[in-house]
Formats: C-alpha cells, sequence, structure tokens
C-alpha cells in the first residue's frame, strides 16, 4: 500500500528562483467544509506560476501518493495549463528533471479519485492522489504549475467528507459551463441590439464575437452610405441654388 504525502500548505511557497511571473497569494476562504487554508495561484493571462515544495526523507524504494484537494483550475477557452511535476533531487539537476513524473490535471486528464460539484462557486472540487516510486532516493521536489487559469490547493479531507456533495465529472462540468456561456452569449447580444438587420431575424444571436463584430461593421457602413446620399444630394441642391442666383434667375 501507498504511503501517503498530503498537501502542506506552509510548506509550499512560489518558485521564484525558477519563474518570475508568479501571481498568487496564501489565505483563507469559507468552504462547505468551513475556514479553509488554501494557496490561489495563476490568472488568466499569460503569467506561468509555480508552487513548491521539497520533501525530504522519504523511504528509498517506496511508492508514495501525493495527495491535494483543487477548486477552479480551468478555462474557457479550454486553453489552461494545470500540472505537476515530481523529481528526486541529485546532483544532476538536468537528470533528475528528465527522470520526472509529471501529472497533467487540466480539464482532469488525469483521473483525479474524488470529482464533485463545488457548493460555494460553480466549478468542480477534485481529489488527486498522484503516484511516484522513490526509487534509491529520498528527497524529491513537488511543483505545481498554473496558466490561463485561476487555481485554488487545498489539504483534501477524508473521503466521506465528501460523500454528501454531489458528483460533478469534468466532461458534465464542460456541458454545463458551454450551456451557461451559450444563454450568456445570446442575452448579450440581445441587450446589446445586434442582430436586427440580420436575415430579418430581430433577436437572432451571433455564434462568435467576431461574428457580432463583423455584423456591427456592416451596419456602420450601411449607415455611412446612407448619408453619402444625403450629402451628394444637399450638394446637387446648393449647386443648383448658386448656379440660379448667377444667372439671376430664380431657382427651383
Amino acid at each position: 500500500m501507498s504511503k501517503v504525502i498530503n498537501f502542506d500548505i506552509r510548506k509550499f511557497d512560489l518558485d521564484v528562483h525558477s519563474s518570475q511571473t508568479n501571481i498568487g497569494y496564501r489565505g483563507f476562504i469559507t468552504s462547505s467544509h468551513g475556514n479553509e487554508e488554501m494557496w490561489e495561484i495563476g490568472d488568466w493571462g499569460w503569467n506561468w506560476t509555480q508552487l513548491c515544495t521539497t520533501v525530504t526523507g522519504l523511504e528509498p524504494d517506496t511508492d508514495y501518493v501525493f495527495r491535494f484537494a483543487m477548486t477552479l483550475g480551468h478555462n474557457d477557452d479550454n486553453r489552461e495549463v494545470s500540472m505537476v511535476h515530481i523529481h528526486y533531487c541529485g546532483e544532476d539537476e538536468q537528470q533528475a528533471w528528465n527522470d520526472r513524473y509529471t501529472y497533467c490535471i487540466g480539464m482532469s486528464r488525469f483521473k483525479p479519485v474524488i470529482s464533485k460539484k463545488a457548493l460555494e462557486e460553480d466549478t468542480m472540487l477534485r481529489v488527486f492522489e498522484l503516484p511516484f516510486h522513490t526509487g534509491g532516493h529520498t528527497d524529491f521536489r513537488i511543483i505545481i504549475v498554473s496558466q490561463h487559469a485561476v487555481s485554488r490547493f487545498f489539504k483534501a479531507q477524508n473521503n466521506e467528507a465528501y460523500a454528501d456533495m454531489e458528483d460533478l465529472s469534468y466532461a458534465q462540468w464542460r456541458e454545463q459551463r458551454t450551456e451557461t456561456l451559450e444563454a450568456q452569449r445570446i442575452k448579450r447580444n440581445q441587450m446589446l441590439g445586434f442582430g436586427s438587420g440580420r436575415n430579418g431575424g430581430g433577436n437572432e444571436a451571433y455564434d462568435s464575437s467576431e461574428e457580432m463584430i463583423e455584423s456591427a461593421i456592416e451596419d456602420f457602413r450601411a449607415e455611412i452610405d446612407d448619408f453619402r446620399a444625403e450629402i451628394d444630394d444637399l450638394r446637387d441642391a446648393l449647386i443648383g441654388l448658386k448656379n440660379a442666383l448667377q444667372s439671376g434667375g430664380t431657382p427651383d
């Protein structure tokens, strides 16, 4: 049976030596399990954030799992980077890095042992157990990476603590999220009044922001053409008036 290394919030810190773009803080939030201390790292932009710790004194040639809980860590554009690296500490740092374990936890590509609907916000609560074997080593480095998404990490509760929460896989959450975004898009288009001149459909929604903008540009161009026609008519009228005055006649 594997030995368990639980996520210890106070032993993790931002990896300032490897990344100059770290975004994150350690703090408390109130969740369905009461007041919990957590690390929140990453943002929705390009900042690459690493949270890390060194675990020493492990037993050699032993199976371990790194256990933690997380919320968020996903992106509406499916471009988040969310992963965990585990590697031994050795004199040959490059070789140690090459021998690392890498777990892709974004979009639950590595399956969590628990995946539930978080009660406090529109996200999932997932518990991961990442296995690794120590081989002949006793000291290991654990690095948590986040980009294009905000991620929150907690010490995981016992499995029984999540029993009353609703099961929610990533695929189910993504389907629900897509429906929510579609409803928001349609409502936003209707509030902005776009679509009134599009194939005669007064409230027709657009398939993308780019299409909505293109339609707005077309409408604007049509209004400019109308203004140009009115200006041309006014110019012709003024020319007629000028000619009539110069000839001593009476303008029509």
